[in-house]
């Protein structure tokens, strides 16, 4: 827990460091791209729904605590929308104890006449996650961490029930490439997840 505070800490400081010093460095391009798609961000008032929030019982069972935020207030375009969530699990096996902390951002879009925030959709995201792990087992202990990068897209189906229709179901499944997915301990390795591995998620939620 120690090493995770650190190393939050580090990220907010080396964040705001970079960015007072973007300027002198010759990065002022970094920021353009970003700049262009806040510039395309658009506040619908009118829309019936503001945000949804979906959890993925699926995961529960494994240890794996997921959130996913859809903001309606906020668009990309018809059907278009950002979305925000992230994660934690924590798990013991085979002589390791594991724990991991991520957070993902995306756009996702919605494929029906009126752009409603239902039926087919498609999501692209990316992500960062922190994996944390000892291993203790036949004579061999020690400690790791490691800062996991991720892209990747999903499709899916969002089913709205309920008299007022706030209530949903989405499965979805797709492809994501992670990065620095593994750790290794005298040997021993942790495969989690590294290259290119499907992905997917189960959520249910409610509409506000």
């Amino acid at each position: 827990m120690k090493k995770l505070l650190a190393l939050l800490t580090a990220v907010v400081i080396s964040g705001s460091v970079i960015e007072a010093k973007a300027e002198d460095w010759g990065l002022e391009r970094v920021k353009e791209p970003f700049s262009s798609i806040t510039k395309k961000i658009k506040v619908n008032e009118n829309t019936k729904y503001k945000y949804a929030v979906g959890v993925n019982p699926l995961g529960l069972a494994f240890g794996i605590a997921n959130v996913d935020v859809e903001f309606y207030r906020y668009t990309l375009g018809e059907g278009v929308y950002p979305t925000v969530g992230g994660e934690f699990y924590a798990y013991s096996s085979g002589g390791w104890d594991v724990v991991g902390l991520g957070v993902h951002v995306g756009i996702k879009k919605y494929f029906n006449e009126e752009g409603k925030p239902e039926g087919f959709y498609v999501r692209g995201f990316g992500a960062i996650s922190y994996l944390g792990a000892d291993y203790n087992y036949a004579g061999i202990s020690g400690s790791s961490s490691v800062i996991a990068l991720s892209i990747g897209g999903n499709a899916g189906y969002k089913w709205l029930f309920g008299k007022e229709k706030r209530f949903f179901v989405a499965p979805e499944i797709g492809l994501q490439i992670i990065i620095n997915g593994s750790i290794e301990i005298d040997g021993e390795k942790l495969n989690e997840f590294s290259g290119l591995v499907p992905s997917g998620g189960f959520s249910v939620g409610y509409i506000f």
